[in-house]
């Protein structure tokens, strides 16, 4: 009798496993978000830097 040989399992995930779509493109727009919220923040710290110096002039 011929012996074969092992043949590689192949897994795949399951589908509750792999993301959708939907969950991807949610993923990444809450990145996407939280970026331009940092930038938000870092523009308005930086403006009221350069306020605070121009008051600052004007009262030395």
């Amino acid at each position: 009798m011929h012996k074969a040989f092992p043949l590689p399992v192949i897994e795949f995930p399951l589908p509750e496993e792999v993301p959708t779509a939907s969950e991807e493109s949610s993923h990444c727009q809450k990145k996407r978000e939280a970026a331009a919220v940092k930038i938000a923040l870092l523009l308005k710290s930086r403006r009221n830097c350069q306020l605070m110096k121009t008051k600052i002039r004007i009262f030395q």
